[in-house]
């Protein structure tokens, strides 16, 4: 057998197996960097990830008003029409979103969003959450509810008119139970948006 049976691409073949192997020796190498910049990258070693800035959601009011019980904090929740609702969707990136309104209510509030998508939910799942619309009468989105540890509304509005986030942020404040606040013996935490 001759070498260019062998390799069945004539002489040229041996140059191409090494443009192979050279690839893959890049690719390896490729990889490896990207593997130390990442440990690099972050003090923990772990991926950078941008969920370390968002909060963590509720989408059940069982769910909420168990957390409630446990930290003391009253339920803040928001209903929302997120793939079709515009006023919805400007309260999102201007408020909800906000580093001043994360801050608050990872100190204040436990979490709860009631999304009324046009599609993406199972029929089961939009009608708990229309019977939770229902409760606290909800006609409009978006809507914001100030639940109690008993599961009653303190203060409810409707719609949003373009408010910075420490105005909306005081428009909620203002309505926290007393007893919400104390968690452990901490005092009160007080809003400082005003």
């Amino acid at each position: 057998v001759q070498e260019t049976d062998l390799w069945q691409g004539g002489p040229c073949m041996p140059s191409r197996i090494c443009c192979v192997h050279t690839l893959r020796l890049t690719t390896l190498l490729t990889a490896a960097l990207l593997a130390v910049a990442s440990v690099f990258a972050t003090p923990s070693g772990l991926a950078p990830t941008c969920m370390a800035d968002e909060l963590a959601w509720h989408d059940s009011l069982e769910s909420a008003l168990e957390q409630s019980h446990t930290t003391g904090k009253p339920i803040l929740a928001i209903f929302t029409g997120s793939d079709w609702c515009p006023h919805c969707k400007t309260l999102e990136a201007s408020v909800l979103k906000s580093t001043s309104f994360r801050e608050w209510a990872e100190a204040n509030v436990v979490l709860l969003e009631i999304d009324m998508p046009q599609v993406g939910i199972s029929r089961e799942v939009r009608v708990a959450r229309s019977r939770v619309c229902h409760t606290y009468g909800i006609r409009s989105f978006p809507s914001v509810v100030l639940i109690d540890q008993e599961g009653t509304a303190v203060f409810k509005d409707s719609g949003y008119t373009g408010q910075s986030a420490p105005l909306w942020i005081d428009m909620v404040a203002k309505h926290l139970p007393e007893r919400s606040n104390a968690v452990a013996g901490k005092p009160p935490v007080q809003s400082t948006y005003r």
